[in-house]
Parts: structure tokens; sequence; C-alpha cells
């Protein structure tokens, strides 16, 4: 997600780059793709099976880059003696999105498009294909399912809009609230959002309840709530002797609820774990991953960033033997 860059560019002039959460934003991009395309090379694979069901929710990797898109941008805008500059951070978005999303979708148009000659013939297809193209270039196609069709995953990005457009004002709103306000908050926002989701998926609805915008609001919150949370209790000195067994705790019993969800996801409606359900989890994560020195080896490289660098160098050296 565009936003989790943000920490390399303000390095110098504000918190750090976080490697261990860049190099698990690869591993969760790795999980989306896997989700997309397992299928194909092996159809074999039962969805029943323990890989059918891991493959099978590599949708809740959307909500994990939601969760970090509202953490990143908290902890690169939010300063208490910094306010937000709009133009500035609308300007900074749009440049950031805008330009490939708009590329992408000039380059996926011809394939809806002769798709759709097929069916409708010419005339018909060129006019519900333009029409599609337009709600696109302005971002509806999570909005109104029927535009969706043009580079599909690029649903996200409308989600993402939305959170650009409520930023400035949600998150300085959150970043007043005290510690125990962030708390109930963060259970208010998490618990309300999931009974939404359910509410709206009880009028069998389909797909919408995967892509509807609004739905994924509290995810994006609960990662500004983050942030915040983050940023009160690592000035508390009351943590720095156990910080580190807190974070492999949290860490290790993340990995578990995770392969329990493995296990059990036939039996918890999808349109929860596509909408937010596992955010606390995703929470956990980020934050027993938010201190650079947490899983170090050496001075320069944490756990995680050696195993993305073990597993690109498998991919190119996969690559160049085909090549060859």
């Amino acid at each position: 997600m565009p936003a989790v860059q943000e920490l390399s560019r303000h390095s110098a002039h504000g918190p750090p780059k976080i490697h261990a959460l860049t190099s698990l934003r690869f591993f969760a991009a790795l999980y989306v793709v896997l989700f997309h395309t397992v299928w194909f090379p092996f159809p074999s694979i039962s969805q029943n099976s323990l890989a059918g069901r891991f493959y099978s929710l590599g949708i809740i990797s959307v909500s994990f880059f939601f969760l970090l898109s509202g953490y990143i941008l908290a902890m690169v805008y939010l300063r208490p003696d910094r306010p937000i500059h709009k133009r500035s951070f609308y300007l900074s978005r749009f440049a950031r999105i805008y330009p490939l999303f708009l590329l992408t979708l000039v380059l996926d148009t011809p394939n809806l498009l002769f798709e759709r000659i097929s069916h409708y013939g010419l005339a018909s297809a060129v006019l519900k294909t333009s029409v599609t193209f337009a709600g696109n270039l302005i971002m509806l196609q999570a909005w109104l399912i029927g535009l969706r069709g043009i580079d599909n995953p690029n649903w996200s990005l409308a989600v993402e809009t939305l959170f650009y457009l409520t930023f400035p004002l949600i998150g300085v709103w959150l970043w007043k609230l005290d510690k125990s306000w962030i708390w109930i908050s963060a259970c208010l926002f998490w618990v309300g959002g999931q009974l939404l989701v359910r509410f709206v998926d009880s009028y069998h609805v389909g797909d919408i309840v995967k892509f509807f915008p609004l739905l994924h609001l509290s995810t994006f919150i609960l990662g500004i709530l983050l942030a915040k949370l983050q940023g009160q209790r690592q000035i508390s000195p009351k943590l720095t002797t156990s910080k580190g067994l807190l974070r492999w705790f949290l860490l290790v019993f993340s990995i578990a609820i995770l392969c329990a969800v493995v296990v059990w996801s036939p039996s918890i409606p999808i349109a929860q774990l596509s909408d937010g359900l596992l955010s606390p989890v995703f929470a956990m994560v980020i934050w027993a991953l938010a201190d650079n020195t947490f899983l170090q080896t050496n001075p320069d490289e944490t756990f995680v960033r050696q195993a993305e660098a073990y597993v690109q160098s498998y991919l190119r050296r996969r690559t160049e033997a085909f090549a060859r």
C-alpha cells in the first residue's frame, strides 16, 4: 500500500523507517498474489484441504494493509506541534497513487471492452465500458460493484481514497484521545465495525460487503489508534524491562490465532474475515515488529529482512534458471 513507503521518505525528519514492517508488507502482498494465482498452476488443490484454506484466506491481507495504512499515516503526519497541511497532504496522496492507477486503468480497459463486445456488440460494449472507465477514474469502483471489471484489484485504492479524504479530520481527532479513551475507542470501533458488517451481510448483498469502503473504515481507524497507543507506551519507563518478552508473546500468540483461523475458516463468515475481523491480530503483529531492535540478528538487518532477502534471491535464481 502506498502509505507504507512514507516512513522511508520521512525518516530523516520524523519516525525512522521500520524495516520489519516493510518486509512484512512484502509477505502480505505475496499472500494476496498467491490468493489470486495459485489456483491456475495447481487446480488440483482442494479448497477444503489445509493448503486450500490457507490460500483462500489471502484476502485477509487487504485488511492488514488498511490497518497498516492508518498506522503509517499517523506515525508520519500526526504531531502535537505540527498541523496537517491538507493541500500538500492531498497532493502527495494523489501523486503517489493516481498516475500508476491511471496507467493500469488504461492498459486493462481494452480487455474489458473486447470481452463485452463478444457479449453485447460493439455499440453497447463501448457505452458500458465508457461508463465503467469514468466511474473508475473517480474511484467509485468499490462503492458501486457494477463498475468493477477494469483491473479488479484496484478496488482497494477506492477504499484508500476514502481513508485519505477523511484522515486529516479523523486522524487529528483521534490523536487527541488520552490513553484510556484509546482502548475504549479501539474496542468500540472494532466491535461496531464487525456488527455493521454482520448487519449488511444479513441482507445477502454478495460481494458488496467485501468491497464497500465504509465497512473498512474501522480497520483504518484502528491503525491510527495503534500508532497513538504505541507513541504513548514508548515513552513509558515501565515497559523497558519486559517489552521484549511482551513482543515475543504477542507475535507467537498472533501466529497461533492465524493458524487456528486457517483450520476453522469454513466456520467463519468470509464477510467478517474480509472486513477487519482479524484487525486486533494484525495490530499485535505490527506492534511486536514496530521496534527495529526486535528480532535483530546483527546491527544492520532484522530476521524478517533476511527472510525477505532469501525469498528474493530464490526467485531470482529460479528466473535465471528458467531464462537459460
